[in-house]
């Protein structure tokens, strides 16, 4: 990564490892970048990119039956503290008639 003093300029206002995320795609010119984080998020939407997190990817993989079911994961990423709203949890799985 060429832009070591952006990532240094912004640390703080996100983790730097997303700063680095974002700054490297801008540098290699990709489109999606993978981040959960809500600030990251939108700092990578006004950089143009797509950001897509951890529950798009399983939803991505379950389209195209990579896997079967979602619901697992989910439980397992839940048990290892990833956070989620229980609200949110519960619509995915309907969004995925998983419920």
């Amino acid at each position: 990564m060429k832009n070591h003093t952006l990532v240094e300029q912004l640390y703080g206002k996100m983790h730097k490892g997303e700063l680095e995320v974002i700054v490297a795609a801008r540098e290699l010119s990709v489109e999606f970048v993978l981040i959960d984080e809500k600030t990251a998020r939108q700092f990578a939407e006004m950089n143009l990119l797509t950001p897509i997190g951890t529950i798009g990817i399983l939803k991505v993989a379950k389209q195209r039956k990579i896997i079967a079911h979602v619901k697992g994961h989910l439980d397992d990423l839940l048990s290892k503290g990833f956070r989620m709203r229980k609200e949110m949890y519960l619509d995915i799985l309907r969004e995925l008639d998983e419920f």
